[in-house]
């Protein structure tokens, strides 16, 4: 009689068993058939459908609008919430980048439209509630070229690798993103710096948003290269964009080389408005907002800081100006006293060769034509940025003496590199460690294609960091390359997580302090480094400080 129980309880066992063998069998074939959540996101304006990238199991949301279309009355204008949608927005291709001089950083491939405020976000597609660290990049080019949208950017090798949400973004540029024209300002005198304001808004619809992408929006990270770089440590020093992110990382934009005065911008704006016909006060807003882009960008063919040649000049720099709002008071000036949000954690890094395609133009053959483009690059800072280099003369020439270099050209380069951003980046770090602890520098030495002769090029840790490797025509994707960029991956994903940098087989990656002043190598060794070019930065931060304090 036992053993008959107990053959009724195995066959009722064993039915069970098969029951939720084949229950899950089903559940699991309906979970595969459906598409991954990529539809259906809701936005504060309306609901916006996605793409599923397969092979990296990623959402790519591509041309989010995070603000209305700054057309007509809001050209020159301060961005404004874009109009709710009623259907699902299809948000499946870039978008159009911002009006601009073609250049070697624009890509091409993407249309040119004045409606350019669209974001652009990676998400990992993953089972649970936990919410993903997000990563919000601002791209470079002078605050004159570039494109969130940029294939150099597409974020999908970042997010997948290092399981973090990665959102690029658009933001007005040139004379639409910075006209300092009085004609526009507020009841406060406020004017200028749209493309701030842009990436603020940003930020903020970030901070709204990103939830239900998945992401977590008290753990954000801004980072950026270049102007992007230097618009990030704006942010830092913007009481405006405190509580949007809690890390920041700085590639190659020491902020505290701006220094443009908001009366400077306003003169600057009104020389461009006469160059465009614009003078007639009465009429100036009008005339500047229904002048055609075409007409704009023939006219005022925007440089950047350092000038190509000798024959190049051109004075119609357009930047960020102390307006006494975004940016209350010179950046030097915030960081130098503690007035920064002090309560993030920052990364500053730089490359070993930041000037090689900055110097590709010039003539640098002779030691005259050293001091002929030390003049000139020196003047056209001082113009465009508002800071200038003083020593006593003959300094600057002693310090990167031609007879200490194999060429002249080498001897310039290091000029630009150590004056432009190794030696600024390292008085922005010590300004910050002033005021709080947490700072960690890097500096990229791998030249990622060697067949261009650039060495570690301005922005050459990009292609690592995003694990995209074009730049100019070429493509050097390589077992070398990818190796880094796996290294890369993780040590930024694991910074915007954490806060703190890390990755296997890498050396600890200390806080940078004032006694070793030491720093993360990223090239073909992967090593810690101190005191990085203190017989070049003790000087010129010297000369920086006798201008700015």
């Amino acid at each position: 009689m036992f053993n008959r129980i107990a053959s009724k309880m195995n066959m009722r066992t064993a039915f069970y068993v098969l029951s939720a063998i084949i229950l899950s069998c089903f559940i699991s074939n309906q979970t595969l058939s459906q598409e991954p959540p990529c539809k259906g996101i809701a936005t504060s304006k309306g609901l916006v459908n996605g793409v599923y990238l397969k092979e990296s199991n990623i959402c790519a949301f591509l041309g989010i609008p995070y603000a209305a279309p700054p057309l007509g009355e809001l050209r020159f204008a301060l961005p404004t919430e874009h109009e709710p949608w009623n259907a699902p927005l299809e948000t499946v291709k870039i978008a159009s980048q911002c009006p601009q001089t073609p250049s070697p950083m624009t890509d091409t491939s993407i249309p040119m439209n004045e409606d350019c405020l669209y974001l652009n976000i990676w998400a990992p597609v993953s089972i649970g509630s936990e919410k993903k660290p997000v990563m919000v990049f601002i791209h470079g080019g002078g605050f004159i070229v570039g494109s969130g949208g940029n294939s150099s950017y597409n974020g999908t090798n970042l997010s997948s690798m290092g399981d973090v949400i990665v959102v690029t973004v658009n933001y007005r540029l040139g004379v639409l993103g910075f006209l300092a024209h009085p004609a526009f300002a507020d009841a406060t005198g406020r004017t200028g710096n749209w493309g701030l304001y842009d990436q603020l808004a940003a930020l903020r619809w970030v901070n709204q948003n990103i939830p239900n992408f998945g992401g977590d929006p008290g753990n954000v990270t801004l980072f950026g290269q270049s102007a992007g770089g230097m618009s990030v440590g704006l942010h830092l020093a913007s009481p405006l964009s405190a509580g949007l992110f809690s890390k920041v990382a700085i590639h190659s934009g020491p902020p505290i080389l701006l220094n443009i005065s908001l009366e400077k911008g306003v003169a600057t704006a009104l020389d461009i408005a006469s160059k465009l016909g614009c003078s007639e006060t009465s009429s100036a807003a009008s005339c500047l907002r229904s002048a055609s882009i075409e007409n704009i960008l023939a006219k005022i063919p925007l440089g950047i800081f350092v000038m190509d040649t000798l024959e190049a000049q051109n004075k119609s720099f357009v930047v960020p100006v102390v307006d006494g709002a975004f940016i209350p008071e010179a950046p030097y000036s915030i960081f130098k006293n503690g007035r920064f949000n002090k309560d993030v954690i920052v990364m500053l890094g730089t490359t070993k060769d930041e000037a090689s395609y900055f110097t590709m133009k010039k003539t640098l053959k002779t030691e005259k034509d050293f001091n002929d483009n030390l003049k000139m690059d020196i003047d056209n800072v001082a113009e465009a940025l508002g800071v200038r280099l003083s020593g006593k003369p003959g300094d600057l020439e002693a310090l990167f003496s031609v007879a200490n270099y194999p060429t002249v050209e080498k001897a310039y380069q290091d000029f630009i590199c150590d004056a432009g951003f190794t030696c600024p980046t390292e008085l922005l770090a010590e300004m910050i460690l002033a005021h709080q602890p947490e700072v960690y520098r890097f500096y990229h030495t791998k030249d990622p294609v060697k067949m261009l002769n650039l060495g570690a090029f301005h922005g050459s840790e990009l292609p690592y960091v995003f694990g995209n490797f074009g730049f100019m025509g070429q493509q050097f994707r390589s077992k070398d390359n990818l190796k880094l960029a796996k290294t890369a991956i993780s040590l930024w994903s694991s910074f915007a997580r954490t806060g703190a940098p890390s990755a296997d087989s890498v050396p600890n990656w200390a806080k940078y302090d004032l006694t070793d002043r030491s720093y993360m190598i990223l090239g073909d060794k992967i090593e810690i480094g101190a005191g990085l070019k203190k017989e070049k930065c003790e000087p010129l931060s010297g000369f920086f400080k006798a201008n700015m304090e």
